[in-house]
C-alpha cells in the first residue's frame, strides 16, 4: 500500500462511528470496445478514463458538508500541482455556493510527522501570493489547523472530532 492510501485508511479508520464519512471512487475504469459489426476490426482495443472527484472524502459533521482532499508528502512542502486545478475550482465554488460547505486539504508531512488542515481558500491565496511553486511546511504551521496524531503500533490515528469543531466555526 502507498503512503498517500495508508494515509487515507488512517483517516478513514479515525472517523467515529457517528459521523458520515464517504470515500469518494477513484482510480481508471476501462472496458473492452468490441468489433465493428460490419467490418469485423476492433474499435479502440481498450477505451480508458480517470474519475475526477471534488474531493477524496467528503464528512457530514455538525450540520455541514465538508469536503476533503488528503496529501501525504516526504518533502516540507506542498506542491500546488498536487491539486488538480478543476479539482480547486470546484472545491472553491462549492464551499462558495452553497451555505454549510467548507473544502480543504488535510496535509500529512511525513519527515516531521505533522498533520494540517487547510482551507482551500487559503490553499487558493497561497497559490496566487507565493513566488514558489509550492507551499512550506511553515505556511501550515502559522495558518492551519494542526490536528492531533498518536501513532499506535504501527499506524496513526487522528484526532478528528476538535479538527471538524474547528472548520465549521
Amino acid at each position: 500500500m502507498t503512503e498517500g492510501k495508508n494515509f487515507e485508511q488512517e483517516f478513514k479508520d479515525s472517523i467515529p462511528d457517528d459521523i458520515q464519512c464517504y470515500r469518494h471512487k477513484d482510480g481508471t475504469s476501462s472496458w473492452d470496445a468490441g468489433v465493428c459489426k460490419k467490418c469485423k476490426t476492433p474499435i479502440e482495443k481498450n477505451t480508458r478514463f480517470q474519475a475526477k472527484n471534488i474531493s477524496d472524502f467528503h464528512v457530514y459533521y455538525g450540520g455541514r458538508l465538508i469536503y476533503i482532499e488528503l496529501k501525504s508528502t516526504l518533502q516540507k512542502s506542498l506542491s500546488f500541482s498536487a491539486v488538480r486545478e478543476t479539482q480547486k475550482e470546484e472545491m472553491l465554488n462549492a464551499a462558495k455556493k452553497y451555505k454549510g460547505v467548507k473544502a480543504g486539504l488535510l496535509v500529512n508531512f511525513r519527515s516531521v510527522n505533522e498533520t494540517y488542515w487547510i482551507s482551500i481558500e487559503q490553499f487558493d491565496r497561497f497559490e496566487k501570493s507565493l513566488e514558489s511553486k509550492s507551499i512550506p511546511l511553515k505556511k501550515f504551521q502559522l495558518h492551519g489547523i494542526k490536528v492531533g496524531q498518536r501513532l499506535k503500533k504501527v499506524h496513526y490515528t487522528y484526532d478528528v472530532v476538535p479538527l471538524f469543531e474547528s472548520i465549521i466555526k
